[in-house]
């Protein structure tokens, strides 16, 4: 791992201390030495010759103020370390709780561009939720529709045979009295108007009873060419 400018010198500042300490344990234990008795003559020249010249006091404080100097510096930059750290922590929060609030590709108009294709996106999802529910409604009266033809369609045809059968019933009642009246005619005049009469009142009933069933049904007879024709026959008064 490479060390900062400020470690090295951090680094090269303690081995100047822990030299110069050792030095002047040297020097210490060189004053103390002469008037050590346990050591013979020669022991003292010989760890004398040793041993470097023997610094003045002035040298001496010198040294300890300069030591003093370094442990001061040494101090200082463990507390600038320190409030580095510190202040190392700090960014690095700072800057993560920053990139989850605001990310780094993202400005204030694209924020608001966003939110509001956000509440676009909201606004489609209900009108797309209100189609499909008019959709429903809307299949639903579909078949409503188409069952009510179905049953028009059925009371159109059912109309349809009863006027048939009704038409038919006339017309044979009609070739019936016809006969009769033929085979009377010579013998009873007054029988033969009462029954001219009779066939009128019923042709009268059954006229009625025809319109009212094709009213009553709904049937657009205009675009029907055979109830056209049968509503304009029982139009007509009769003769």
């Amino acid at each position: 791992m490479a060390l900062t400018k400020k470690e090295r010198q951090v680094l090269d500042s303690q081995r100047e201390i822990d030299w110069l300490q050792r030095k002047i344990q040297q020097y210490e234990q060189a004053l103390a030495s002469p008037s050590s008795p346990s050591l013979p003559s020669s022991s003292s020249s010989s760890l004398r010759s040793s041993l470097p010249d023997i610094p003045t006091e002035e040298d001496l404080l010198h040294y300890k103020s300069r030591v003093d100097g370094l442990r001061n510096q040494l101090d200082v930059i463990a507390q600038f370390n320190l409030s580095k750290d510190c202040m190392t922590r700090n960014l690095d929060a700072s800057h993560f709780a920053r990139c989850a609030l605001y990310p780094i590709d993202a400005d204030y108009n694209q924020l608001q561009r966003s939110q509001q294709v956000e509440d676009a996106i909201h606004e489609r999802d209900a009108l797309v939720t209100e189609f499909m529910q008019q959709l429903d409604q809307l299949q639903k009266l579909k078949i409503k529709l188409a069952n009510t033809q179905r049953q028009i369609t059925e009371t159109h045809l059912e109309n349809r045979q009863l006027m048939i059968s009704l038409q038919q019933t006339n017309e044979g009642d009609m070739n019936d009295r016809t006969s009769s009246v033929s085979l009377t005619s010579s013998q009873d005049p007054d029988g033969l108007a009462e029954r001219v009469h009779e066939m009128r009142d019923r042709l009268e009933i059954a006229r009625n009873v025809l319109i009212g069933l094709i009213l009553e049904s709904n049937i657009d007879y205009i675009e029907d060419d055979y109830l056209s024709s049968v509503m304009q026959r029982l139009g007509n008064e009769l003769d």
